[in-house]
Order: structure tokens, then sequence, then C-alpha cells
């Protein structure tokens, strides 16, 4: 086999071993059904393409202390050498939160996250020489990202392949990623349900 073939399968692998526990993480969507495909976010069809264009990518800006280049392939290899860096992270999905309710208040503060503060490579092999641990920031179990942090100051940017996969067959209503915002049916109330309801009316 020849060597590209070899790269190319060991790094699908990888990305799938990185992406195993995904799926499960997300709760965007509440409550969660097991068929990915959803005729009932019709009505929320163009925000929830949007929402998905807005997942693929993750950016940020730190602050804080660190001398470093990083590397992650999913959640199975990350480098981020001679130290860690530290600080507030300022950008676009930062960090990630889970499990997210469709009906909390800060919904789209948590799914999209511009604001963390945190470490990076606390998790990498090999071990930084200098680790500055003040919690790591987490990413996304698909994330593909490159940093560089020069003593007070740092940035990053990633792509996740899996929500790039989301977006694509988001677009024939297939919800990959179980994210998508949509309308809970309406349950009807049976006859003996509206006169227990009238029952309790009248005491």
């Amino acid at each position: 086999m020849k060597p590209f073939w070899m790269i190319l399968l060991l790094f699908v692998a990888m990305l799938g071993s990185g992406c195993a526990r995904l799926r499960t993480e997300r709760d965007y969507a509440t409550p969660r059904v097991l068929s990915p495909v959803r005729p009932s976010n019709l009505g929320y069809y163009i925000p929830n393409r949007i929402a998905d264009v807005l997942d693929v990518v993750d950016f940020g800006v730190m602050f804080g202390l660190g001398l470093n280049i990083r590397f992650q392939a999913t959640n199975l290899v990350q480098v981020a050498l001679p130290t860690t860096s530290a600080g507030p992270e300022i950008g676009w999905n930062t960090d990630w939160k889970n499990p997210i309710k469709a009906d909390e208040s800060n919904y789209f503060w948590r799914r999209y996250k511009p604001f963390t503060v945190g470490a990076h490579g606390g998790k990498a092999l090999p071990v930084p020489l200098v680790n500055i641990n003040v919690g790591e920031i987490k990413r996304s179990p698909d994330d593909i990202n490159l940093g560089v942090h020069l003593l007070v100051v740092g940035a990053n940017v990633g792509v996740r392949p899996v929500e790039i996969l989301d977006l694509v067959s988001g677009i024939v209503f297939i919800d990959f990623n179980h994210d998508d915002l949509w309308v809970k049916p309406s349950k009807k109330k049976s006859a003996s349900d509206e006169a227990e309801e009238e029952l309790e009316e009248d005491h």
C-alpha cells in the first residue's frame, strides 16, 4: 500500500475514533429523537442551515502567558511545545460545552461560546516542558486545530469535519448531529384527559 493511502486510512480511523462520542454529546435540540430525518424542522430550515455553517469553524485570540506551537487532530492527537498557554480567549466556538438544551436562555452563547478562560496544551503528548494549569479548554471531539502563542498573546483556528457532514446532510433534512432546532409535535388530548381536567376544575 502506498504511503499516501496509508496516511489517509490512518487519518480516517483517527477521525472516526475521535468523533465516536460526538453525536451522543450533542443535545442542542430537545427532546432528542432517534431518527435524524426531521420534517418537523421545516420552519427552521434557513436558521438551521446558517447555524450549521457557524458550527464548521472555530477560532480564538488568547491573552495570557505561554510560548508554543500547537496542533490538534481530534481528541486523539494533541501537540503543544514547549509550554502550554493560558488566559482569557475571545473568538468563535472557543470552548465545547454539553449538553445544551434548546430552551436554555443562554442557548446561543453556550453553543458558539465567543468567550472562555482556560489553558491550551495541558493534555498534549509529548508533555509540554512547562504546564500552566488553570483548567483545560475543551475542544469538540472532531476538531482539527492549529495555534501559536507568543509570550502574552496567541491565536488558533480550526475546522470540524463532522460539522461539514452535518451541514451538507442538513440540506436534505438529515440532521446528522442532532443539533437542529425543530418544532415539537403537539400532543392531542384524549377524551378521557379532557374529562379528567373538567372534573378537576369542578372540584
